[in-house]
């Protein structure tokens, strides 16, 4: 298989070593500069590309992966960086690696990768896989988070509903009660009774809730 390496040579010096030891890869290059690197990638039509990635680095080199992939869309990529950070991890994955692999002493990690890459073309790294799985579970968790919210939204009156849209965007309680003619005591009590609905202890904790699923400009409520 025909691998290239984004990286400082006298790094991956002994990496390059052990790909030339073994009988099925072919090593076709190295370089640290972007624009040097696309162009071999996609000139030699690397099979494994393997990437020193770093935060310092990390923008660029997803927007070099991700133009690679387009040019040779069947490149497996593996990332290889200093950085434990699940963000990193996770973006990674999404710019289009199959594996993520933390710098250690030895290259074997690597080495491992690249074998089970040739034996299974759909191979996933472990770190990759953990943090997928974690992904998915924070979005089932936000679904489900989200549909019990939406049930007891609908508890609400239209009275309170226009209050909480009120507090929403920046009314005061006395603002919403002087403008609908209220008094201050009845809007304390449509608060109480919507706090109590939706399952918050203060507005301030439901307003930020709100404001993180953007509740009114998501929803046509």
């Amino acid at each position: 298989m025909k691998i290239v390496i984004f990286g400082n040579t006298t790094e991956y010096s002994s990496l390059i070593s052990l790909i030339h030891n073994q009988d099925n890869t072919d090593f076709k290059g190295i370089a640290y500069n972007p624009d040097e690197f696309i162009d071999m990638a996609k000139r030699e039509n690397a099979e494994i590309i393997i990437i020193d990635i770093n935060k310092e680095n990390k923008d660029e080199v997803f927007g070099m992966t991700k133009e690679i992939l387009q040019q040779i869309p069947k490149a497996k990529i593996i990332m290889v960086s200093d950085c434990s950070d699940d963000d990193m991890i996770a973006d990674s994955y999404y710019a289009g690696a199959i594996d993520y692999i933390i710098k250690s002493q030895s290259f074997e990690p690597i080495m491992a990768s690249i074998s089970h890459i040739e034996k299974n073309p759909d191979y996933l790294g472990p770190s990759v896989i953990q943090q997928v799985n974690s992904e998915l579970m924070k979005y089932k968790t936000m679904q489900k988070s989200l549909l019990f919210f939406v049930n007891n939204f609908t508890l609400l009156t239209q009275t309170e509903k226009n209050v909480l849209k009120g507090l929403y965007y920046g009314q005061t309680r006395q603002q919403y009660a002087d403008d609908h003619y209220l008094s201050i005591t009845t809007v304390h009590s449509h608060v109480k009774h919507i706090l109590k609905k939706l399952g918050f202890s203060s507005t301030r904790a439901l307003m930020a809730y709100l404001k993180d699923i953007q509740l009114f400009e998501n929803f046509n409520i």
